[in-house]
C-alpha cells in the first residue's frame, strides 16, 4: 500500500516545498513511500491517491494556519467528541447533496470529502496524542 509521509519525511521551506512541480512531488513521494503491497495498483492510481493526499494536506496545513491548534485541543466536550461533531456535520451536508443532486452553493462534495479526511487524520493525531495544545486534556503523549 501507498504510504503517505507528508512533510515529515520532505525538506519543506517556508516559501514552498522545494519541488518543480505537483508530478515531481507524487513522483518522489512514489518513490520513498511504494510498499510490496502495491504491486499490480497501477502508477496512475497510486499518482492519483498521492495527488488527493497532496491536496488534503495542503489544505489542512492552510486551516491550521488559519485556525490554530486550539479549536480542536479546546473544543467544549473534548477534542475527540469535538470532532464527530465536524465529522457528522459534513457527513449530513454531503448526504444531503447528494439527495438533493444538486450543486452546492458554497463547498463543493467534493470539498466536503476532503474536509472529512482532514478531520479523520486529525482526530488520528489526538487519539495518538500529536495534535498541538493537547497538554492537560489527557490526550496529549508529549
Amino acid at each position: 500500500m501507498f504510504e503517505h509521509r507528508g512533510l515529515a519525511a520532505a525538506q519543506v521551506s517556508v516559501t514552498g516545498s522545494g519541488f518543480s512541480s505537483d508530478q515531481d512531488r507524487q513522483e518522489d513521494r512514489l518513490h520513498r513511500g511504494l510498499r510490496s503491497s502495491s504491486e499490480g495498483l497501477g502508477l496512475t492510481f497510486l499518482m492519483d491517491v498521492a495527488a488527493v493526499f497532496d491536496q488534503a494536506e495542503e489544505l489542512l496545513l492552510s486551516k491550521q494556519r488559519d485556525y490554530g491548534p486550539d479549536n480542536i485541543a479546546k473544543s467544549p466536550f473534548g477534542p475527540v467528541f469535538g470532532l464527530l461533531v465536524r465529522l457528522y456535520d459534513k457527513q449530513a451536508r454531503a448526504g444531503n447533496l447528494i439527495g438533493k443532486d444538486q450543486q452546492a452553493n458554497d463547498e463543493s462534495l467534493e470539498d466536503t470529502f476532503l474536509d472529512m479526511l482532514n478531520y479523520s487524520a486529525i482526530a488520528l493525531l489526538v487519539l495518538r496524542g500529536q495534535w498541538p495544545g493537547l497538554k492537560g486534556t489527557g490526550l496529549d503523549s508529549r
